[in-house]
C-alpha cells in the first residue's frame, strides 16, 4: 500500500484558490488530507474546483476588496473548523495592470492598490484570531517580475513594495504570538498570467487617447510580444505549487523564500 503524503497542516486557506497557482496549492494541500478553503472570483470556479478535488476543497465567490463580506467569510471558515485554529493561511490574489502610469485612471490605480494590499490586510487580520490559536503562519505571495519598477509596470511595483513592507511589519508583530511570516518571491507562472499580462497590456493601449497612443503605441506592442516571449520559460503552476509545498514543509519555518529561475529572496 502507498503511504500517505507528510501532512503537516491540517487546515490551509488559500485567497485566489479559482485558477493558476492558486488552485494548484489548494488540490495539493487537499491531496494531503487537509481541509482547504478559499476564495474565487466566479461560481463556476468554485464548482470546478469542488468537482477537481473530490469535494475536499469549499471555495467561495469573495472579493478581497469587499472588506466587511471577507471578514464575514473568515469568520465563517473560523466556526467551520470549531475552534481548532487555522494552520495556514496563504494570500495569492492580486491584480497588476501594466500600463504607462500617466495613462492609468486613479479608479483603477485605487482599485489594485486596495487588492493588492488593502485586501491582504484585511485577510490577515480576519484571520489573526484563528492563526494565534494554533500558532500558524502566514504566507505571502508577491510577483518576482514586479518586484522592481519596470517598463510599465510601475503600479505593481509600488503594490509590491507596499505589500512587503507590511508583511514585515506583520512579522515583527506577531513573533511573540509563534505565529510565523513568510514572503514568497514568485516566478512566472505558465498560462494565466502572460496572457493576461498581454492582454492587458493591449487593452492599455486601446483605451489611450490618439496623443498618448502615439507616445506608448509602438513600445507597449513590443512588450507585449516580448512578455509571451518570457513566458515561453516561466513555471507549470502544478509544478510551482508542490515546490511551494515542500518549502512550507521545512522546519524552522524561512521568512523569505524564492520559487522559480527569475526570482529572487530579499
Amino acid at each position: 500500500m502507498a503511504s500517505r503524503p507528510r501532512r503537516r497542516w491540517y487546515s490551509v486557506v488559500i485567497t485566489g484558490a479559482g485558477t493558476g497557482l492558486g488552485r494548484e496549492l489548494a488540490l495539493g494541500y487537499a491531496a494531503r488530507g487537509c481541509i482547504v478553503f478559499g476564495t474565487a472570483v466566479s461560481a463556476a470556479e468554485v464548482e470546478e474546483l469542488r468537482t477537481a478535488s473530490g469535494g475536499r476543497v469549499s471555495l467561495a465567490v469573495s472579493d478581497v476588496t469587499k472588506f466587511t463580506k471577507g471578514k464575514i467569510w473568515a469568520e465563517g471558515v473560523s466556526d467551520a473548523l470549531d475552534g481548532a485554529g487555522l494552520d495556514l493561511l496563504i494570500n495569492n490574489s492580486h491584480v497588476i495592470p501594466p500600463s504607462p502610469l500617466e495613462a492609468i485612471s486613479i479608479d483603477t490605480a485605487r482599485h489594485a492598490l486596495e487588492e493588492n494590499v488593502l485586501g491582504a490586510m484585511s485577510i490577515i487580520n480576519a484571520f489573526l484570531p484563528a492563526l494565534r490559536r494554533s500558532r500558524g503562519q502566514i504566507v505571502q505571495i508577491i510577483d518576482a517580475s514586479n518586484s522592481t519598477p519596470d517598463t510599465f509596470f510601475g503600479l505593481a511595483a509600488a503594490s509590491n513594495a507596499a505589500l512587503e513592507a507590511l508583511v514585515s511589519a506583520y512579522r515583527a508583530d506577531l513573533k511573540p504570538f509563534g505565529v510565523h511570516v513568510t514572503t514568497v518571491s514568485m516566478g512566472r507562472i505558465q498560462g494565466g498570467e502572460v496572457s493576461t499580462t498581454s492582454d492587458a497590456l493591449m487593452s492599455a493601449l486601446k483605451n489611450m487617447g490618439p496623443a498618448q497612443r502615439e507616445l506608448y503605441g509602438r513600445r507597449l506592442a513590443e512588450y507585449s510580444k516580448s512578455n509571451e516571449e518570457l513566458g515561453a520559460n516561466a513555471l507549470d503552476p502544478c509544478e510551482a505549487a508542490a515546490r511551494l509545498i515542500e518549502i512550507l514543509d521545512q522546519k524552522p519555518a524561512l521568512s523569505r523564500v524564492a520559487v522559480g529561475s527569475d526570482a529572487k529572496a530579499h
